[in-house]
């Protein structure tokens, strides 16, 4: 495990507890510690996530510990949808600012162990000139069979967005966004789909969170747009020409391989870079 993704690990160790009610409970003190002893064990953050969240499960008797802020998270985002809204029915170019707003939303991510409002994507208009965003424009004109593996809760929110700006702008696009088959951290399930998400112009599908089955579904589709720094994690050494990442910077590791910085979002991918 890097440097990296172990500090991130120990800041939500940290702070998830209390969260639960789980703070002062001497055993899953002890097996909390045990785990993380094991940390060095695990090649990604994923797969110790996975693991973590066996352990509150079995702690607090909930498959999906984190319904109730999920809901929360969702609400949330869509309160200052007619923020975004407003700005793309202003906007000179559309869909850029509907991915723009869609990879900005990444930021909404319980496992940093960092509290953020959905308000904080108002603050996130910095305009970045994406060498594949270029690429990716060009190919939706000609393919109209598009997946998007999402992530987060409040996330999806903004992704609905953009998914509804790119069948208003290629009225012949079908679009499957495929969430978590089951619960993990604040990713974002078949359940927690409410009355917006599921009135979008789009298929919903469960997907395992394993790079076998995310690569499995690169072969259904034109185009593959991938959200997040967990799925980034798993796909990235394996990535095609018509797979685009999608995600906010979050670690200096992640940073480095795609030449930003923390916090900057970005696109990248599509045999053009970032």
């Amino acid at each position: 495990m890097n440097k990296y993704c172990r500090a991130c690990i120990l800041r939500f160790a940290e702070k998830t507890p209390a969260l639960l009610g789980l703070s002062k409970d001497p055993d899953f003190q002890r097996d909390s510690k045990e785990l993380l002893s094991t940390i060095d064990n695990y090649d990604q953050a994923k797969d110790f996530h996975t693991h973590y969240g066996a352990l509150i499960e079995k702690y607090t008797g909930s498959e999906d510990v984190f319904k109730e802020e999920k809901g929360r998270m969702n609400i949330q985002a869509e309160s200052i949808l007619p923020f975004f809204e407003d700005l793309l029915s202003s906007s000179t170019d559309p869909l850029y600012d509907a991915v723009r707003i869609s990879i900005s939303g990444n930021i909404l991510d319980i496992a940093q162990g960092v509290e953020r409002s959905a308000d904080t994507l108002k603050d996130m208009g910095s305009i970045y000139e994406w060498t594949a965003f270029e690429q990716l424009k060009k190919e939706l004109h000609s393919k109209t069979n598009i997946g998007i593996i999402g992530d987060n809760c409040g996330e999806v929110i903004f992704d609905s967005l953009m998914e509804r700006e790119l069948v208003k702008t290629f009225p012949d696009m079908k679009i499957t966004h495929y969430v978590r088959s089951k619960p993990m951290l604040n990713d974002c399930t078949m359940d927690d789909l409410d009355e917006y998400l599921r009135t979008a112009p789009v298929t919903y599908e469960p997907l395992l969170a394993q790079t076998e089955s995310l690569l499995e579904v690169s072969s259904k589709h034109d185009i593959l747009l991938i959200k997040g720094q967990a799925n980034f994690e798993m796909l990235w050494d394996q990535r095609t020409e018509d797979m685009y990442f999608l995600l906010v910077l979050k670690c200096e590791l992640v940073a480095g391989i795609l030449k930003g910085k923390v916090g900057q979002p970005t696109l990248a991918g599509g045999g053009s870079g970032v």
